[in-house]
């Protein structure tokens, strides 16, 4: 059983929003890329009392407690966030500090990491919370929302809206399981909904 684990997360460059008013029909799509510094580093261990240092703490802190309450994991833990993205440079500080204790956490518990599927589904959740005030909802678009619950009740996993959306996204673990997802919410796909 591994007592301790360190993740590294790359910041990313967020290139601008592609149409913002939403005239090509894809309101807040933008175009991002990774960069290989700064980066998110953390480490995190088993302990006899939750401790959680460095920088970003309050905020790794309370993805930690989240994601333990979320994975049903009882046990204690030490944070630390050795290195960590500028805030409000618009290097993904935010996001990146999430991924990093999910992963974290999941590996140190041996839970799968799909990071591309329930990983990314519950952080695609709290990031769409966190914005309906601004877009109407966790999804930009009441549409792609139904499309994505009835995929998500199919078992498409990693459900999520690309940036400010209304595109939308789910993983599959092979092209027949996806035929499969596609086929279960078709009936339902409304008009101006185009599934690939």
């Amino acid at each position: 059983m591994s007592n301790s684990v360190t993740i590294q997360v790359p910041a990313r460059l967020h290139l601008g929003f592609l149409d913002l008013n939403g005239d090509t029909g894809r309101r807040f799509g933008s175009v991002g890329l990774p960069l290989s510094e700064p980066e998110t580093i953390v480490t995190l261990s088993r302990s006899s009392e939750t401790i959680v240092e460095g920088a970003e703490s309050r905020r790794a802190g309370e993805h930690l407690s989240t994601l333990c309450s979320h994975l049903g994991i009882r046990g204690q833990h030490r944070l630390v966030v050795e290195q960590s993205i500028p805030s409000h440079a618009g290097l993904g500080s935010g996001t990146q500090i999430a991924l990093a204790v999910a992963a974290a956490l999941r590996t140190l518990h041996k839970l799968p990491l799909d990071i591309g599927s329930a990983a990314v589904t519950a952080i695609q959740m709290l990031i769409g919370t966190h914005f309906a005030p601004a877009q109407g909802g966790v999804f930009t678009s009441r549409r792609v929302e139904s499309v994505a619950h009835g995929l998500n009740e199919a078992g498409a996993v990693g459900i999520g809206q690309s940036s400010w959306g209304p595109t939308g996204f789910a993983f599959a673990p092979s092209q027949d399981a996806a035929v499969s997802f596609v086929s279960a919410v078709r009936q339902a796909v409304e008009d101006g909904v185009e599934i690939r």
